[in-house]
């Protein structure tokens, strides 16, 4: 169906690509692509100083094998994108952001009629009164059209970024820490992932499929979803999210890592485990 007239349909990011597969393929090429830059960064011996265990005892300590390692995570990140493909809405995205920023005007002038006769209410003045102490004119003004774009393009999208944020994060420390405390859990299922004993960057996502499907493949998209966040945002999220957990894995303890900001011990509280 074609869109109507008034409206123009958004244009993809990437010219390649179409947005609705962002948010599964930028995750994915991402891990790769640190992960490909960790692999060399330990290969040519760089950053030494701040690599928690030598070569030897990753080669000692580990029990899976770094083949075994790059298949589970292909094998994850089969399952992930097969997911995202068979579940992404591939409608066509209309540029009606004016319409929103309308909306958002009409909001702030019903707020102040709200206001105008909250005060006068409390004030105990005649309903009649001319006074108006939050004045509303007949046309939106400069002002309501100004703050509705600040709450369209920047406050509501930090709002839905920061609830996935946090609904994601809570997600994943509960299932994480049953997966612990769980000893049946812990035994069958998430033993795997501690295999790798002295971590690396693309081993991040060497787990049980068991753990993968549930937390990775519906969980964290969910969370999402239900946030609301757009194709370009679920992206945005999916790559942090990604840079975050390769580098918690990565084995190597930097003091200019802008994931301490987050968390300062978050490399050294992985190689622990």
């Amino acid at each position: 169906m074609a869109a109507p007239k008034t409206f123009e349909a958004q244009q993809p990011l990437l010219p390649f690509i179409a947005d609705h597969h962002l948010p599964y393929l930028v995750p994915a090429a991402l891990y790769w692509i640190i992960g490909f830059l960790f692999y060399e960064i330990e290969k040519h011996g760089v950053f030494s100083q701040y690599k928690l265990h030598t070569p030897a005892e990753t080669l000692r300590k580990d029990r899976a094998s770094r083949g075994d390692v790059i298949k589970c995570a292909l094998l994850q990140q089969a399952a992930q994108v097969s997911l995202g493909y068979m579940t992404t809405d591939d409608s066509v995205v209309l540029c009606d952001s004016h319409l929103h920023i309308e909306a958002w005007a009409r909001t702030l002038r019903s707020l102040q009629s709200f206001l105008n006769r909250f005060v006068h209410a409390s004030l105990r003045l005649d309903a009649h009164s001319q006074t108006s102490f939050f004045p509303v004119a007949r046309d939106p003004s400069q002002w309501e059209q100004y703050t509705a774009s600040i709450l369209y393009f920047v406050i509501l999208p930090i709002f839905q970024f920061g609830s996935a944020m946090i609904l994601a994060d809570t997600f994943q420390y509960f299932t994480h820490r049953a997966f612990h405390v769980n000893k049946w859990l812990y035994r069958n299922i998430h033993y795997l992932h501690h295999d790798i004993y002295v971590p690396f960057a693309y081993g991040a996502f060497y787990n049980h499929p068991l753990e993968t499907i549930p937390i990775d493949c519906i969980g964290l998209p969910l969370c999402l979803h239900i946030c609301r966040l757009s194709n370009r945002q679920s992206a945005l999220f999916g790559a942090i999210w990604t840079f975050k957990t390769v580098v918690d894995h990565c084995g190597y303890s930097f003091d200019w890592n802008p994931c301490n900001i987050i968390c300062s011990k978050s490399v050294q509280f992985h190689d622990l485990q």
